[in-house]
Parts: structure tokens; sequence; C-alpha cells
């Protein structure tokens, strides 16, 4: 579980400082103790709520 958060906190830190790459780096890292089948699920679960604020901060520029 830790690997888990230090994943998440690693990926959303670059997130907020480029606007992308969570996926990235939560993949990259997870992949070395769970298979893709497990951590891509749980990583859009987490992705959504954050690119819903990005979309809804930034609608009028788009």
């Amino acid at each position: 579980m830790v690997l888990w958060a230090i994943a998440v906190f690693a990926a959303y830190f670059i997130k907020g400082l480029t606007g992308f790459g969570n996926t990235l780096i939560v993949t990259s890292i997870m992949a070395h103790t769970m298979d893709n089948a497990v951590v891509t699920p749980v990583e859009l679960i987490l992705t959504y709520p954050a690119n819903v604020i990005l979309s809804w901060q930034h609608r009028k520029q788009a």
C-alpha cells in the first residue's frame, strides 16, 4: 500500500506541474509489482476527478 501512495503522490505532483503525465508515472511504478489489469482501473478512478476539475477550470480556454 505504501508503494501505491508514493506512486500516486509522485504522479499527481507531476500532473500539477505539467497538466499531464500521471498515467505514465503510476503505470510505470506500479507495473513492477502488479499486473496492468489491476493498476489501470484504480488509476482511472483516481484520474477521473482530477481531470474533471482541470477541465472545469480551463473550459473557457477550450
